[in-house]
């Protein structure tokens, strides 16, 4: 693919995924009703301007399985994956999750970075260095900068695997924009029994990336809590990540 073809497709995605937000913002005005035994799961409604999560099964655009020679690969055939790959977040620093398929028993390094997506700035001003420990799994990353209000910005983690091929080390990404939830929203969620109904309703208005770090947080306070863990298979599952929504979550990060 020549300059001219990467920019045309480049701009057409940014363009695309700019209007996706606009009838979900809409959307996030209107009171979220609940009813108490609603099974978890992402809404997938059709034309309903929501951006979505991976919905296949952790082989899309965001996902790469790459080849790490510093470590072995495990032998479930899943990529190196966002579970949330294009959201929006409540908090001006959400917490991105992602499985990693690589199994070593020493550390693994990694970066992660942050830019605005329209006009390619790196928002961290550089690659914050992660050191990866008890994978393979599901682990977390926080974001420790803040986002600013409306904007869209693309996240990565790279794996340092190849030490002298930049080009070779597996990537994953996925985009987020911060919107603060208003009033009504916001009423529902202080007034919510329990953090899975404050799940729900983060999912019912489209704020994947809060609904996925509740349920992960109560995944990891009590793992053996049956509702806890089907909360987490459902959600998963609606996105069809149900094969990595059976891998453990770690505990695994250090970052700066």
């Amino acid at each position: 693919m020549n300059w001219i073809e990467l920019f045309f497709t480049s701009s057409c995605l940014l363009i695309s995924f700019t209007y996706a937000f606009q009838p979900l913002q809409a959307q996030i005005s209107k009171s979220v009703n609940l009813k108490p035994t609603e099974r978890m799961g992402f809404v997938l409604a059709q034309n309903d301007g929501n951006p979505p999560p991976s919905t296949n099964g952790g082989n899309d655009s965001g996902g790469s399985r790459g080849n790490c020679p510093l470590v072995a690969q495990t032998s479930n055939n899943l990529s190196l994956q966002p579970l949330v790959s294009a959201g929006l977040s409540a908090t001006d620093a959400p917490t991105f999750w992602v499985y990693v398929p690589y199994s070593t028993t020493s550390s693994l390094h990694a970066r992660l970075s942050v830019r605005e997506e329209e006009d390619k700035e790196t928002f961290t001003n550089k690659s914050m260095p992660v050191t990866l420990s008890g994978i393979p799994g599901i682990i977390k990353l926080p974001l420790p900068k803040t986002l600013e209000q409306g904007k869209i910005y693309r996240w990565s983690l790279t794996i340092v695997c190849n030490l002298d091929d930049e080009s070779a080390n597996p990537v994953v990404s996925g985009l987020v924009k911060q919107i603060i939830p208003n009033s009504s929203l916001m009423n529902q969620l202080k007034t919510a029994s329990s953090p899975r109904e404050q799940a729900l309703i983060y999912r019912k208005a489209g704020y994947w990336y809060d609904a996925l770090t509740i349920l992960a947080e109560q995944r990891l306070r009590d793992r053996n809590n049956s509702q806890a863990v089907k909360d987490w298979s459902d959600l998963l599952q609606s996105a069809n990540l149900e094969a990595i929504g059976k891998q453990p979550i770690v505990s695994c990060c250090t970052l700066p």
